[in-house]
């Protein structure tokens, strides 16, 4: 009977590593995946930027003909 109960233990165990193995794994997932967002938010927005800089230099290229 102890030895079952040494049996059930160690499973409990090793379930609740797994459990945490598992968790780990899915926070470094999520946080890949916020900074390859993070990183193509601001490509988007660098990209704009230099759109929006290109566009004021020809509106005064334009005024000034």
């Amino acid at each position: 009977m102890l030895k079952n109960v040494y049996q059930n233990r160690e499973q409990h165990i090793e379930l609740k590593k797994k459990q945490k193995q598992d968790q780990e794994w899915m926070k470094q997932y999520e946080r890949q995946n916020m900074e390859t967002e993070v990183e193509r938010q601001n490509r988007a927005h660098e990209e704009q930027m230099i759109k929006t800089s290109l566009a004021k230099k020809m509106h005064q290229t334009d005024i000034l003909r």
